[in-house]
């Protein structure tokens, strides 16, 4: 079958039996690579979708969309382009006897097709590139790229150390929420703490079209927020454990600086999100039919999250089950606590968010912040990432993504006597690091984007219990090792209540 595979490689779709065993090839391969989302889902099946032949020097590639049919009846597509290639030194998905099926991304001679199709806004069959009148790129001539080794759900390209183009894996037709806010915020507001809009390359689908990647400008940076917060935390930790005469952590007047400027700069790209002459990016007000959708969406969402708890409590430490017992026992508490928050109007406005914001999509540039990735949860359809909510629901995720760091930084680097010693002091740091970022936040955030009353309170700790949910589910599709993180917050807050 395998030589099938390569006589047939380049009219491959006009073989049925070379056709099935690619597919077969690709249900082994997906759930193996860490931008495919349905790891927990058990798979019926893989087809391709749709494919288009893309002409590459021995072999022609195929740029594939890769169906993915659950045994729940409902699918996913991801975008693959496939060839084969006598390389060895690649990364491959199958050994054909001398040769090599790879991701054709691995391969330069396919980025420079993605390159040029946006350079000259061509067209590859269904595929078509387009780029920012703004722009004036480098002659595809002169390109040289790289994929970029960092564990994530699409696939990052350099091209000449100028540009950072993205493919995205998991796709969906219509809107694609980071384009369009990427593209908003580059050509119509003066905020410009994220990667410029360059171009991108689309898929028509009959009237509609699906986004495969875009491109920004490279932003040279010492790393996302994520690793800058982690070692700031470690250094902490390891000069208290030198020194037990210390009560407390001692943040530095340039750390304390650094947060706040953090707290800043979300504040200013949400006021940039608020555009009263711009209908996706209006603001709304609340109102109780939209937070009992709310409600409605929490309910479904610990529904899903703790019945995915149950299944896999037999895979649990005794302290991190025991844990997990009682949050599972006060799932109707938790219910009520959520009704309680959402049963009297709240006066508040909706806008487009981040929808996924945490440290690791900022990075830390030129002692200042840039903000990344504005696909919003990629577990939901683009529609879904496209609706409005309060700025809040970002500034919950950032403040759990502190917490996160506060026992990520003590579990992977400490023994678990030093993880006792240092319990306390970490509650004090992110207690601290919270308030600072907090008020940043509130003190710049302006009057549209932010409830100016007890409102804020409210929802900011109704989207800090939401967040920890979504990330026990999250963790234990993903990093079980790490489930203790969120439910330690789950833990806290049920035992409150």
């Amino acid at each position: 079958m395998q030589q099938l595979l390569i006589s047939e490689w380049n009219n491959l779709f006009g073989n049925k039996p070379a056709v099935d065993f690619l597919q077969n090839i690709l249900l082994e391969y997906l759930p193996t690579c860490r931008w495919f989302g349905g790891k927990s889902r058990a798979i019926q099946n893989i087809e391709i979708h749709k494919q288009v032949r893309v002409e590459t020097q021995d072999y022609c590639t195929y740029c594939c969309i890769v169906q993915c049919n659950y045994d729940d009846g409902l699918y996913e597509w991801y975008s693959l382009p496939i060839t084969i290639t006598n390389d060895e030194t690649l990364p491959n998905i199958l050994q054909l006897e001398s040769l090599f099926l790879v991701d054709a991304l691995q391969m330069e001679t396919f980025r420079k097709i993605i390159y040029s199709s946006i350079f000259s806004n061509s067209k590859i069959h269904e595929i078509s590139g387009s780029k920012s009148k703004q722009t004036v790129l480098d002659e595809p001539q002169n390109v040289q790229s790289k994929i970029l080794k960092v564990e994530q759900s699409n696939t990052s390209i350099i091209y000449n150390n100028k540009y950072f183009f993205k493919w995205f894996r998991k796709i969906d037709l219509g809107i694609n929420p980071d384009l369009e806010t990427i593209k908003y915020l580059t050509e119509k507001t003066t905020f410009k703490n994220i990667p410029l809009y360059v171009g991108h390359v689309t898929w028509a689908f009959n009237n509609d079209e699906a986004l495969l990647g875009m491109m920004q400008n490279a932003v040279p940076n010492n790393g996302d927020a994520w690793v800058y917060i982690c070692d700031e935390l470690k250094s902490s930790y390891k000069n208290l454990l030198v020194d037990s005469t210390k009560s407390e952590i001692n943040l530095s007047t340039y750390f304390i600086e650094k947060i706040s400027l953090l707290g800043k700069r979300t504040a200013e790209l949400h006021n940039a999100l608020c555009n009263e002459n711009d209908d996706e990016f209006m603001p709304e007000k609340f109102d109780i039919n939209y937070q009992n959708w709310i409600l409605e969406c929490i309910e479904k969402l610990i529904d899903a999250k703790f019945n995915l708890l149950q299944e896999n409590l037999y895979k649990l430490t005794l302290e991190t089950k025991t844990k997990a017992d009682k949050v599972l026992e006060a799932k109707q508490k938790l219910i009520n606590y959520f009704k309680t928050k959402l049963e009297t109007p709240l006066q508040a406005n909706k806008i487009r968010i981040h929808g996924d914001y945490h440290l690791g999509q900022v990075l830390y540039s030129n002692n200042d912040f840039v903000i990344l990735d504005f696909e919003g949860e990629p577990d939901k359809p683009h529609a879904m990432r496209r609706i409005k909510y309060t700025s809040l629901r970002d500034v919950a995720g950032m403040l759990r993504s502190f917490h996160y760091a506060t026992y990520a930084v003590l579990y992977q680097n400490f023994n678990e006597k030093e993880q006792q010693q240092l319990t306390d002091f970490a509650i004090n740091w992110y207690n601290k690091v919270y308030k600072i970022y907090l008020d940043s936040y509130i003190q710049n955030a302006n009057e549209i984007a932010l409830p100016q009353n007890s409102t804020t309170e409210i929802l900011l700790q109704l989207y800090i219990a939401e967040k920890a949910i979504y990330e026990m589910g999250y963790e234990i599709n993903n990093r079980p090792a790490w489930l203790n993180i969120p439910l330690q917050n789950l833990f806290e807050l049920v035992s409150s209540l």
